[in-house]
C-alpha cells in the first residue's frame, strides 16, 4: 500500500514539478490520516476525477460522444454535480454538525469549490417556487466550465494531494453556511 501510494506521489509530482513533502510513516494508514472524513474524502476526490475528465474531447470520444452531444454530457454532468451538492444538506445535521452520507459531503464540498470559483460559473437564486415555498434557482454557466470551472477543480485535485492539508481543507468546505444553510 505505502509503495502504491509513494509512486501515485513520485508520479503527480513529476507532473507538477513540486517536491514530495509528506507521506505516509510506519504505522499510518489512509483511516488515521483522515480519520471520519476518510470516506467523504475519497468520494470527493472520485467524484472531482470524474467532472475534471469528463471535459476532455479524447475520454469522450473514446465512448463514442462528439460535437453538440459531447457538450450537452459535459454541461448535464456539471449541473448535476452542482445539484447533488445542494441536494446533499438533506444528510447533513445541524444540530451535532455532522454528514450522514459521505457521498453528500463531497458532493457538497464540490458544489462549495465551483461556488467559490467565481465569475458567476454557478449562481445559487433565492426565489419563490409554483406551490409558493422558497425555493433555489441554479445557474451553471455551461461557456465557462473550461475556463473557469475546470482550473478550479484541478486546482483542488492537487490542493487535495498533500496529506497535512487535505483534512483541514476538506471540512472547511464542509462546513454549511450563507444561502445554502438557510435553504435547508
Amino acid at each position: 500500500m505505502a509503495r502504491t501510494i509513494l509512486m501515485l506521489t513520485v508520479w503527480s509530482t513529476q507532473k507538477t514539478g513540486e517536491k514530495i513533502s509528506s507521506w505516509y510513516t510506519d504505522g499510518e494508514t489512509w483511516y488515521t490520516q483522515f480519520a471520519e472524513l476518510s470516506s467523504s474524502y475519497e468520494e470527493c476526490r472520485a467524484e472531482c476525477v470524474g467532472i475534471y475528465l469528463c471535459t476532455s474531447k479524447q475520454v469522450l470520444r473514446i465512448f463514442g460522444h462528439e460535437g453538440a452531444d459531447a457538450d450537452n454530457i459535459v454541461y448535464i454532468n456539471w449541473l448535476n454535480m452542482v445539484r447533488a451538492g445542494l441536494l446533499g444538506l438533506e444528510f447533513f445535521t445541524p444540530e451535532n454538525k455532522k454528514w450522514r452520507q459521505a457521498h453528500m459531503q463531497a458532493r457538497y464540498v464540490i458544489l462549495r469549490v465551483l461556488l467559490e470559483a467565481g465569475e458567476n460559473l454557478v449562481q445559487l437564486t433565492s426565489t419563490t417556487g409554483s406551490d409558493g415555498k422558497a425555493d433555489v434557482l441554479i445557474s451553471l454557466d455551461r461557456t465557462k466550465i473550461e475556463s473557469v470551472g475546470r482550473p478550479a477543480i484541478g486546482k483542488f485535485l492537487r490542493k487535495t494531494a498533500g496529506i497535512q492539508v487535505n483534512s483541514r481543507l476538506q471540512f472547511r468546505k464542509s462546513t454549511v453556511r450563507s444561502l445554502l444553510s438557510s435553504r435547508r
